[in-house]
């Protein structure tokens, strides 16, 4: 028997109001998926807009979406959250790309690769002891007991070495290779020559420069400062010597980064070479540094051992 008027009512209104609950559920967890664009959430969303027959133009794109492979779907989910303005969550996906791109490219970053390092003959050549410049040149991206004689970094100027050669002195005093009663005090002095050399520079990114007399000569000590630690780091035969390099390479971070051209290359560093338990919060410490710039202030001797106390 045909159902009456009346029952006919009660199905069209029904109809309506599953169709309006349904709206109201989906819409919202739809804008959350295209806002996101995360894959397990699009592809839970559009199992359920299936599920409950909910036909809406997003899911095409949804079906194109969950199809990508990771690294151009991190790249989407970048500029989305660029467009929304989510800050954080666009410097998340900044950083997974990056990693990405690390893992794809190490072996383009390898310490011995940066093109800013002079050339181990030349750099030998700083010697007066000819006999043992074979030796030094070999010897120029590993540890060494004896203080450099020249900048690892291909810079102008002797100041620029002479710097440089004041901050290995002050490595490895700080690391006990060369005693010295007042150790924190050198940790302090390599912090605050580098955030001296950057007060100018308006960004951590860019490359500083220090004025000796009228000569303005354009350095970035920070680099040098990074490449100094990868170099005391490397086939050191002190466990001692070792771990406290990592301890002052922790507190570098912590106040300045590396510029944009060494950057990667100390992230590979740290990588292959960090011990295990350090290795996540060097990183860390380098994505918030690159973030948010280098601090003014060097820290007080007395702050110093509570700085490394975490490396």
């Amino acid at each position: 028997e045909p159902g009456s008027e009346w029952h006919q009512q009660m199905y069209d209104y029904s109809k309506q109001l599953f169709e309006s609950e349904r709206a109201a559920r989906m819409e919202p967890r739809l804008k959350e998926a295209m806002d996101l664009l995360e894959r397990d959430i699009m592809s839970e969303v559009y199992a359920e807009c299936k599920r409950l027959r909910f036909d809406d133009s997003r899911l095409a794109e949804i079906e194109r979406f969950v199809g990508l492979n990771e690294e151009r779907l991190l790249k989407l989910q970048y500029k989305k959250a660029k467009s929304l303005g989510l800050a954080d969550r666009a410097q998340a996906k900044e950083i997974r790309i990056r990693e990405m791109f690390l893992d794809s490219h190490a072996d383009m970053f390898l310490f011995s690769r940066f093109p800013r390092l002079r050339q181990p003959e030349e750099f030998a050549s700083h010697s007066l002891q000819f006999w043992k410049r074979e030796e030094f040149a070999t010897n120029m991206l590993c540890w060494t007991k004896y203080t450099i004689l020249a900048s690892l970094l291909d810079a102008e100027g002797p100041y620029f070495s002479k710097t440089a050669i004041k901050l290995h002195k002050a490595i490895l005093g700080f690391c006990g290779d060369k005693n010295n009663p007042h150790p924190n005090s050198l940790a302090r002095e390599i912090v605050a020559t580098a955030l001296t050399i950057s007060a100018d520079t308006g960004s951590s990114n860019q490359r500083g420069s220090i004025r000796y007399g009228s000569t303005n000569i354009g350095i970035d000590v920070r680099d040098e400062i990074f490449c100094l630690l990868m170099k005391h780091t490397t086939a050191n035969p002190s466990a001692h010597s070792v771990s406290q390099a990592w301890k002052l390479f922790g507190l570098c971070i912590q106040f300045f980064s590396a510029g944009e051209d060494l950057s990667n290359y100390v992230h590979i560093f740290i990588r292959r070479n960090a011990p295990s338990h350090l290795k996540q919060k060097l990183i860390d410490a380098m994505y918030t540094r690159e973030y948010e710039g280098s601090k003014t202030v060097p820290p007080s001797v007395d702050q110093i051992p509570l700085l490394i106390s975490n490396f």
